[in-house]
């Protein structure tokens, strides 16, 4: 009997400690169904939020009572209005809501928001509202002359939008059609040769135009939209949200100008200085490039790189001291742009500060200058612009060829024009010749080869070098001046056969390439040879 009974309070407490953790689960579940608030929306109206549970009630529940009871509501209730009364539910103030003596819900003291400064009666004043207007909604449903009229309204604002549509189209294609002849007309005579600005302002033009019709356009189907839904008690409250938002939007725009004006003008003060900066400065660099003045430690082959450099830091230095004073500066976002931004420059622009930094060596060496005859590695030509970033040169053959400056650097540059500033580009060609021609005599004849050839110039006269005295031969350059740089291979062209020419003439050989042994005869091309077909007689 005893053991039985033990048998028994021990299947108890097994079963009851089994219960407990379920039945505590299930109580903290109710808890916090209990404490998420649920609002009631009636006719697209908000009505009230519930915070609180009514007994067993959650918030959720609640909602879905009143929901329950609103869809029971007939037609002849609906045309009463909505009343409250004050009552007391659980020991605290409350009060009940209902329309044709049936209650619709009840809105308790817990309901209320203290932190946002709700007060009972407030709450369901409001709420009484809301309620009517939804009243009134359902009723227009059933309204079919007033249905039937604000339909034929709401219509009416949407043709008009279309019409208003389809004119603004025809008007645009009008507008464009005159502004591009317009523009054609009046920019086409200022434009300079080579340069079609017409058709880039067109471009322009025509995207700005598109922007401000795809603009209006939107801002015609929002008002359509607005007028349209705003026939409907049902639908008010979307037209209402509408209409509130464009002005919400159109009042904080007005506002976040205004309040954007005092830092603006600020900016627009540093900028105008920076503006003045670099314009006096310019001027002051224009002059120096022109050699009208002369600044100390500034040449005038480095006055045009010292005005861009020095234009792009006080631009900087403006940008800097006028940031904090650019509307939505202190924002985040304006902040992640800008640190996004400031990464992008530092990861790609390594390679081109290693440019600039060797353009800039360049430049302030002053180993070339524009219209310079230069050899760069196997490039020869003249220069016709040195930057920044890379130096362009041009070929006798009318090739344009861009070296970066780094190569430039890093390698040998051979200037023909440097030294020879207002005696023309110098150019040279070398023969070598046997011991048993006279030097005497050899020099005369490329001299005389320099005389006949057109393009070298007298004066400074053409002069002989002795290079070396090789183990079979003498070698012999012939050096003059030539005013054109570009015309240097035609010219050569016209020495180098002139010097065939004469070495033939007094039967001298020109030992290129090297003999091992001297011929018996002179290696040399008879006169009557000399046009021998299909050559002819210059």
């Amino acid at each position: 009997m005893i053991r039985d009974l033990r048998r028994t309070l021990l299947a108890g407490l097994l079963a009851l400690a089994a219960a407990s953790p379920a039945a505590a689960q299930s109580a903290k579940d109710a808890k916090e169904a209990a404490a998420v608030p649920a609002e009631l929306d009636l006719a697209n109206r908000p009505i009230v939020t519930f915070r609180a549970g009514v007994g067993a009630i959650t918030p959720s529940a609640r909602v879905a009572a009143v929901k329950s009871r609103a869809s029971a509501l007939e037609k002849s209730d609906l045309e009463q209005p909505v009343v409250s009364k004050a009552a007391s539910i659980g020991g605290q103030p409350a009060y009940a809501i209902e329309i044709n003596g049936k209650p619709l819900l009840a809105i308790v003291q817990d309901d209320v928001d203290p932190a946002a400064g709700e007060r009972l009666d407030d709450v369901v004043q409001r709420a009484v509202t809301q309620l009517n207007a939804a009243r009134e909604a359902y009723l227009e449903l059933h309204r079919g002359t007033f249905v039937a009229e604000q339909t034929g309204l709401a219509t009416g604002a949407i043709l008009a939008f279309v019409l208003a549509w389809y004119l603004l189209a025809r008007v645009r294609a009008g507008i464009r059609e005159r502004a591009s002849a317009a523009i054609t007309r009046r920019v086409g005579r200022v434009s300079p040769k080579g340069l079609d600005l017409a058709n880039f302002a067109i471009g322009i033009t025509q995207r700005a135009l598109a922007a401000l019709y795809y603009a209006v356009v939107a801002f015609g189907a929002y008002v359509a939209l607005t007028i349209a839904l705003n026939r409907f008690a049902y639908t008010r409250p979307w037209g209402s949200r509408l209409k509130g938002w464009l002005l919400d939007f159109l009042l904080e725009l007005l506002n976040g100008i205004i309040a954007a004006l005092p830092g603006l003008f600020a900016a627009c003060v540093i900028f105008l200085l920076a503006w003045l900066v670099v314009r006096g400065m310019n001027a002051v660099l224009a002059r120096v490039e022109r050699g009208e003045i002369d600044l100390p430690g500034l040449h005038s082959d480095t006055a045009s790189a010292t005005r861009s450099i020095a234009t792009i830091l006080v631009w900087l230095f403006a940008l800097t001291v006028a940031f904090p004073y650019l509307p939505g500066s202190d924002s985040e976002v304006f902040k992640g742009v800008s640190l996004f931004a400031g990464l992008m420059v530092t990861l790609g622009s390594s390679g081109i500060v290693g440019q600039w930094m060797a353009g800039i060596t360049l430049i302030y060496s002053r180993a070339m200058r524009e219209g310079d005859l230069v050899k760069v590695g196997d490039n020869e030509g003249v220069v016709i612009n040195v930057g920044l970033l890379s130096t362009k040169i041009r070929t006798a053959t009318f090739e344009e060829i861009t070296i970066p400056n780094s190569s430039l650097i890093s390698g040998s540059i051979r200037n023909f024009t440097r030294l020879n500033k207002g005696s023309g580009s110098r150019v040279s060609t070398t023969v070598t010749i046997g011991y048993d021609a006279p030097w005497r005599q050899v020099h005369a004849m490329l001299l005389e080869a320099a005389a006949r050839t057109q393009g070298l110039r007298t004066e400074p006269p053409p002069f002989v070098l002795q290079r070396a005295l090789s183990d079979f031969y003498v070698e012999y350059e012939l050096v003059g001046r030539i005013d054109e740089p570009l015309e240097r291979p035609y010219i050569m062209t016209r020495l180098h056969g002139n010097v065939q020419d004469l070495f033939n003439e007094h039967g001298v050989q020109i030992l290129s390439p090297h003999y091992m042994t001297q011929p018996p005869e002179a290696v040399v091309v008879d006169k009557r040879n000399w046009y021998a077909p299909p050559a002819k007689p210059d």
